[in-house]
């Protein structure tokens, strides 16, 4: 199943080029969200530390975002490849009560990142199931994010959580084949 979106009249052609970068403590500072906002450089994978997180004992929900990711991955354990600056890599960690709250909160996360992705660019973002943002068409076709759900179920007294990882390749990955990103699509540099 393909969903698409598309924003009409915005494209990389109306906007000036993006002349800052990614503000991390900008970001942390400024955003309220479902709990704590962290940002670190480099970790091995952020659905992993909020998951183990979760494991540990109780916690809330929390935001994860890192430059780069050194074991990132996918549905299936399918490795998810980076350069370091070249990704948003997000992570977010929501208390639920269930596998089908998992499940609409991963949803949203996807439904969410395809419409702002959509916006940046001049080519139509579809959501392939169950977890790839693709673009099908223009002049740069391939995956261009991918959306990870994990369930830490309900035990010993702590509660459920999903942790939802979000990769968006903002910036070109040339060993990546298969792969496309933001820019290689009309959109900005900036994460």
């Amino acid at each position: 199943m393909l969903m698409t979106s598309r924003m009409s009249g915005s494209g990389a052609a109306s906007r000036p080029p993006a002349e800052t970068g990614f503000s991390a403590s900008a970001a942390v500072a400024a955003t309220r969200g479902p709990g704590p906002l962290r940002h670190v450089e480099s970790t091995g994978s952020t659905n992993s530390d909020l998951a183990d997180e979760a494991r540990a004992g109780p916690v809330g929900g929390a935001v994860l975002v890192a430059d780069h990711q050194t074991a990132g991955r996918g549905r299936l354990d399918r490795t998810w490849v980076d350069d370091p600056g070249a990704a948003l890599l997000v992570s977010l960690r929501v208390p639920v009560d269930g596998p089908r709250r998992a499940a609409t909160v991963a949803g949203w996360v996807a439904a969410s990142a395809r419409a702002a992705v959509a916006s940046l660019v001049d080519v139509e973002v579809a959501t392939k199931w169950p977890n790839d943002l693709v673009v099908e068409d223009g002049p740069a076709p391939g995956k261009l994010a991918g959306v990870l759900a994990e369930l830490v179920p309900r035990e010993r007294g702590r509660p459920a959580v999903v942790v939802v990882g979000l990769g968006i390749n903002v910036a070109p990955l040339p060993r990546q084949e298969g792969a496309t990103s933001v820019v290689e699509c009309g959109g900005p540099r900036d994460r």
